[in-house]
Parts: C-alpha cells; structure tokens; sequence
C-alpha cells in the first residue's frame, strides 16, 4: 500500500522497553496507548511494536515503541530489535531488587549495539506498592545518573501519566541531541569548505608568485643577451 506525502514527511523515532520479566513494561506500553490497567496481562514473548502519531513542535512524528520479552531464554533475540533505538527505557520493579540489579546487564547490552546514539530513561515501575519496595528512589536516581539517564518512578495502575511524562522528557532530549549533531555537522562541513577556499586562495598566490618570477627572469637573461649583443 502506497504512503501518502503526509505519512512520508512523518519522522519516526524508535523507542524499545529493556527489563526483566513481569516488571510491567507492557502495561506501561497499553496504558499510554489509551488503553485501561489490566494486572492479568500476558508477559511479552520476544517483541510487540506500537505506533502513535505526535505532533512536537510543529513536526509530526511517528513514535514507535517495543515492548520486550525479559525471559533470559529470549535475551539473544531480544538484542536483535535493540538495533536503530533512538531512545532506551530499562525498566525495573521496585518489590524485586534482582530486576533493578539486573538493568546494568540491560544498560551493556543496549550501549554495546547503540553507542552513544541513543538517549537513556530508567523508571522504577510499580510505584503503587511503594511500601513493598525493595529498592529506594534514591538508589534509582544514582544509577540514572551515572548512566547519564532520565529517571521516573511509574504506576501503570495508579498513574499512567508518569510514564507519559517520562517518554515526553526523553523525546526532548533526543529532539535537542539531534539539533545539536545537526548544528555541529554543519559548523564542520562550513570549516572544511573555507579551508578549502584558503588552500586554493593560497595555491593561486604561490602560482602568481611563480609566473612573476619566471617573467623578472625572463626579462633579466633577455636585458642581458642584447647587452652581449650590443658590446660585439
């Protein structure tokens, strides 16, 4: 089926959810797609996409997020689809430390196939069952912030917005990134254009200078020749 120019003038931004299984990364997926908290969701087995249109300033978007299977028998395959991510968001359960102790096998995996291309969330999901956490706030914002990431505690049950909040702060990360690169590909490719202009502006002064020499030597032997001449 052929795009529309509408749809093909569409940016699309990748987002992929990395985390242990049964840490709510896809009730956190249904829910900012509109739908209601369900706790009898099935666990994702290998990966699921999800498509939604946003319109952030004045561009339209495609943002595609990945919901992931955290089952260690499908971590080879899930490393598959980290591939072209624009942005990471490891998820961990804050009733089960061994999922947050587990984000930084999460975190290397995801560095190791996107470099520093891709911009880093961690949410701390499970936030309403806060009095049964197992790993404080705090423990989370320091891992955050030495993986350079954008931490968030999330509720798909009690408040959906947080995850919202946080895919909203991640996608202006990546959109300010992405100008950044933009602004500094362009100063490199204006630098390397006057140094190419200089080197010719500097090549046709050396080439002048040599054609004047050749015509004061010229000119010197020539003077030189008819005073022989004019003396025999």
């Amino acid at each position: 089926m052929a795009k529309n120019k509408s749809e093909e003038n569409n940016l699309e931004i990748k987002i992929i959810l990395l985390g242990e299984t049964a840490t709510g990364k896809t009730t956190l997926i249904n829910t900012y797609y509109g739908e209601k908290f369900n706790s009898n969701a099935i666990s994702t087995s290998v990966c699921q996409s999800n498509i939604k249109k946003l319109k952030i300033n004045n561009k339209q978007y495609i943002i595609n997020i990945w919901d992931t299977a955290g089952q260690e028998k499908f971590r080879s395959l899930t490393q598959n689809f980290i591939k072209g991510s624009n942005i990471v968001i490891l998820v961990y359960d804050i009733t089960r430390r061994d999922t947050f102790l587990e984000l930084n096998y999460w975190f290397d995996v995801a560095s190791l196939e996107l470099g520093k291309n891709a911009v880093f969330g961690v949410a701390g999901n499970k936030s309403d069952l806060f009095e049964s956490s197992q790993v404080t706030s705090e423990e989370g914002k320091i891992f955050a912030n030495q993986k350079e990431s954008i931490f968030s505690l999330t509720s798909a049950k009690e408040s959906p917005k947080s995850f919202e909040d946080l895919v909203q702060k991640l996608l202006e990360r990546y959109l300010k990134n992405e100008n950044i690169i933009k602004k500094c590909e362009t100063i490199t490719i204006s630098k390397k254009t006057k140094k190419k202009r200089n080197v010719v502006k500097i090549n046709l002064v050396i080439f002048y200078f040599e054609i004047y020499n050749l015509i004061v030597i010229y000119n010197d032997v020539n003077n030189k020749s008819n005073y022989f001449i004019y003396n025999n």
